[in-house]
């Protein structure tokens, strides 16, 4: 294995894995199945593992801990030339926690911190997370919870505001090349500091990271979002012998297949993405307000495909509608039991929006990883399921789109159906 990369959710998990998909490698995303086989971390040279504590509340420290000290036990099994610690690029989840497990197992690594995503307009200027130009602090994924200080840098949101161990390293200090970034780096080391947040505005600057990483892989701890792992992706050896890359599956079956389009995302920018799909498609949502329904949406699913529709979109009809994970696992699991009843399944892709969402319907459908064959947009990621299932309606090899829920522009889905 390459680079064993412990992420906290299904979508993050497959946008950092897919730029090494692009470099011609085995890429792929790992899923914990309880009673079931464990995706073989083994056979890709990139792989994801997906721990799935983005959503579990802070009361859960202790398992949050214990899981992603074991993902990275695991993967240092396999003696890989890298390991990574990916986060959301606005700040979501466990950060500091994750990261001091992951820490734990690899004592005496500098942690390298930059949440940089150029490509869907994350920079980090000052410390400061930018989206688009705006501090995260004043935009739709402002955090809900208090920060360590009144600055709202990179820093606070890991609860690094106070620690003496902690450094910075400006715009001014990185652009002056990997040499001197290198040599600050083993400065801070010598005095004791364990990770230090970068600035980062551009792919340019994040590359400057990664070659500074790629030198001495086994002295630091790249922890970002997936613009950093296309950095890291760039400048990454060739492997001695790469395994097979995923073949891709079918690519325009998006585009002329019978898709199901699942959005679970409360973030404004799926649902505008949603409204836009349903209005270019000329198509009647599938609304999901309660458990209960799941099995008749399931049957609405199905029979729009039977009279003709060739794209399908699932989705709770509110933003505050509660226990929207929940609800599309009933209806996934809904669909599958349909599906296997009538002995075939009507779904020929699947586009997802939001981890959660992705995670439910992988579940359900027998998935134990995904391969990833590249993207299709930023941060939309194109694979295929890894299926534990046999028989007519196993889903094995299934395309599938994971899209995170803040990513895009409003024609985004629309035109991973080929509408636009």
């Amino acid at each position: 294995m390459y680079i064993g990369i412990v992420a906290d959710d299904l979508t993050g998990a497959a946008d950092a894995a897919a730029p090494f998909a692009k470099r011609g490698l085995q890429a792929g995303v790992g899923i914990a199945l309880p009673g079931k086989p464990t995706f073989r971390m083994e056979a890709c040279d990139a792989l994801a593992y997906d721990t799935e504590t983005r959503e579990m509340p802070p009361e859960n420290s202790v398992k949050i801990t214990r899981l992603t000290r074991a993902a990275t036990r695991r993967f240092l099994e396999f003696g890989p030339v890298l390991l990574y610690k990916k986060i959301d690029s606005t700040l979501r989840g466990h950060l500091r926690l994750e990261l001091d497990a992951m820490r734990r197992e690899l004592p005496g690594r500098l942690a390298v911190v930059c949440p940089a995503f150029p490509a869907n307009g994350r920079t980090v200027v000052r410390g400061v997370l930018h989206i688009h130009g705006v501090p995260w602090t004043e935009t739709d994924f402002a955090p809900s919870r208090s920060l360590d200080s009144d600055m709202p840098t990179v820093r606070a949101a890991f609860a690094g505001a106070q620690d003496i161990a902690v450094a910075e390293m400006g715009l001014d200090t990185l652009r002056q090349g990997v040499q001197a970034a290198e040599a600050l780096w083993q400065r801070m080391m010598a005095q004791g500091i364990h990770t230090v947040f970068c600035d980062a505005v551009t792919q340019a600057d994040l590359e400057i990271l990664a070659q500074a990483i790629l030198r001495q892989p086994q002295r630091y701890l790249p922890v970002g979002s997936a613009g950093f792992s296309a950095a890291l992706a760039a400048w990454l050896p060739d492997p001695p012998s790469p395994a097979a890359p995923a073949t891709e599956k079918a690519e325009d079956v998006f585009a002329t297949g019978r898709v199901l389009v699942a959005v679970g995302s409360r973030h404004p920018i799926s649902r505008r993405q949603a409204m836009y799909l349903a209005e270019r498609a000329g198509i009647l949502p599938v609304l999901l307000h309660k458990l209960t329904e799941a099995e008749e949406a399931a049957a609405q699913i199905r029979a729009q495909w039977e009279a003709g529709q060739r794209v399908v979109l699932l989705i709770t009809p509110a933003s505050d509608v509660p226990n929207g994970s929940a609800l599309f696992q009933a209806a996934a699991l809904s669909l599958h039991k349909q599906c296997a009843r009538h002995g075939k399944k009507p779904v020929e892709a699947l586009i997802t929006t939001g981890g959660e969402t992705a995670i439910q319907f992988c579940h359900a459908f027998g998935g134990m990883g995904l391969y990833i064959s590249g993207e299709t947009q930023p941060g939309v990621v194109r694979g295929y399921l890894h299926s534990a299932e046999k028989g007519s309606a196993a889903f094995q090899g299934l395309p599938i789109i994971t899209k995170a829920g803040g990513f895009g522009t409003e024609e985004t889905l629309a035109r991973c159906v080929g509408l636009v």
